[in-house]
């Protein structure tokens, strides 16, 4: 994934804050697979930069979403992928 999409992904994100945001609506948002979309979710809930809500009784369909207790994202949006692993 290019790293221009973690800017557009996470403003994204925050617009969705009350509801959140599942891999699928990303990925057809973003136009990239929902494999992809899926990873980037994860990468960034590990990281503690999102938070995931998951639902019930479905396997991977949970919602990311940023509050108050995430790290802000905007201080590393424009860094390249290999030097922000």
């Amino acid at each position: 994934m290019k790293v221009y999409v973690n800017r557009e992904a996470f403003e994204l994100v925050e617009k969705r804050k009350e509801k959140g945001i599942t891999a699928k609506e990303l990925s057809e948002a973003l136009g990239i697979t929902k494999r992809s979309a899926a990873t980037w979710l994860s990468k960034w809930y590990t990281r503690g930069y999102l938070k995931y809500n998951r639902d019930r009784g479905t396997r991977g369909a949970g919602t990311y979403y940023i509050d108050n207790t995430c790290i802000w994202w905007g201080s590393k949006v424009f860094e390249t992928e290999r030097g922000f692993l």
